[in-house]
């Protein structure tokens, strides 16, 4: 249940005619918001509502927001289009925490919804976030569905289960995999690969205009992989 599987609450909101919704994780420091659709915002979109409204406000300090390595390719755009700059950094809300201390910034956060208002907390709050959201709609006359400023990019992920994470880095045939994607994406979109800092896993991520470009070179990037980590 919760952020990480909010279809009850989609159908809550659709069945009721509601105005939107908000879920949360078990501990209270994600948020993912269901729009009047029934659509699932996620915490790029929440990023990028949220960064604009902080700098109407003109307390969106050094016109900075934080993000990490799989924040979406179009929150970036986004921002710069509105004359903000995207910082990234590792996945995981320390990370973006002291990225934002360093930059001197009062909005981080993941795609997870983990996001972090360092104006108001310097941790991520959930119910805080959520009570901000309602404060920007109010304040601009939005309905949630507004909150989705800018189409995502499809991003296909595979986790790799395998035995030798540390061959990653030092891997001639992954790293001419890697270039080979990024040779078809043509600078329409991202790779990552990443070492899992937990598990024995390593995660795929690819990001294009084209769905099932994406998947494809996932899936032929998680072959590459597969075969020399084990």
């Amino acid at each position: 249940c919760g952020a990480t599987a909010p279809e009850a609450l989609i159908n809550i909101v659709k069945s009721k005619n509601l105005d939107g919704g908000f879920a949360f994780d078990g501990d209270g420091d994600r948020v993912v918001v269901i729009d009047e659709t029934g659509e699932i915002i996620d915490g790029d979109l929440l990023l990028g509502y949220l960064s604009l409204y902080l700098k109407e406000k003109k307390i969106l300090r050094n016109d900075v927001v934080v993000a990490t390595q799989v924040s979406n390719i179009s929150l970036e755009k986004f921002l710069e289009k509105n004359g903000i700059s995207l910082v990234r950094t590792r996945v995981g809300d320390r990370y973006v925490l002291e990225s934002m201390l360093k930059e001197n910034t009062v909005i981080g956060g993941e795609q997870s919804g983990h996001i972090i208002l360092l104006d108001r907390a310097r941790t991520g709050d959930g119910l805080m976030v959520a009570a901000t959201i309602l404060e920007a709609l109010e304040s601009k006359g939005h309905r949630f569905s507004d909150i989705k400023m800018f189409d995502l990019f499809p991003q296909a992920k595979v986790n790799v289960e395998v035995v030798n994470k540390e061959a990653l880095e030092f891997s001639q045939e992954i790293n001419k995999a890697l270039r080979e994607a990024e040779e078809l994406l043509e600078e329409r979109g991202r790779v990552l690969i990443r070492p899992s800092g937990t598990e024995p896993v390593i995660r795929i991520m690819v990001e294009a205009e084209d769905e099932n470009l994406a998947k494809d070179i996932a899936s032929e990037l998680a072959k590459t992989v597969e075969r020399v980590c084990g």
